[in-house]
């Protein structure tokens, strides 16, 4: 199975390059319509997905706290346009989200724009996979002449949604 990589270039630093590796590098002009076919097109390629990882910025307010979307292509993906990502449902197992903040609630905004966590779960829900995200601040570094994005350790807690969008439970930076 294959493992997939959607990069939006406005993130600094090189797409990491692996062996069964599909890398999609995006920008500000690509519409979220555009890059799901691009993903459907590989699907029907190289079959299901075993991961599809999302390497973006997350959107968080000036107090620091995230949940507001996530910078993707031109439209970004938010609460308002997760259902595109049911054009790709049952593709992919798991989908992690290296974004800041991408499962955060904001102060007051459960349940509205500003709940990262309510966005995981219908990302989960749409796609029919697990989706796997963060609640803090992402720090990464960039390794070497090679420029490749390393992630290490997520920081802050952990979420994982269920392909019905349910929340497993959460943990406190497990994974690598």
């Amino acid at each position: 199975m294959y493992w997939m990589n959607i990069h939006d270039r406005r993130l600094d630093g090189e797409t990491p390059r692996r062996r069964n590796f599909i890398n999609l590098e995006v920008d500000q002009r690509w519409s979220m319509t555009l890059i799901l076919s691009w993903v459907s097109y590989y699907v029907g390629r190289y079959g299901r997905l075993a991961r599809l990882s999302i390497l973006c910025h997350g959107y968080e307010d000036t107090s620091g706290r995230g949940g507001y979307g996530l910078q993707l292509g031109k439209d970004d993906l938010t609460l308002r346009n997760v259902n595109l990502w049911g054009g790709i449902y049952r593709k992919v197992n798991w989908l992690y989200v290296y974004s800041c903040a991408a499962a955060d609630v904001a102060p007051g905004r459960r349940g509205t724009h500003g709940d990262g966590q309510l966005l995981c779960s219908r990302l989960a829900f749409y796609t029919g996979s697990y989706v796997r995200a963060g609640s803090a601040t992402q720090w990464y570094q960039i390794r070497g002449t090679s420029r490749e994005i390393d992630f290490g350790r997520w920081e802050g807690w952990v979420y994982t949604f269920a392909p019905n969008g349910a929340m497993l439970n959460p943990v406190w930076q497990p994974y690598d």
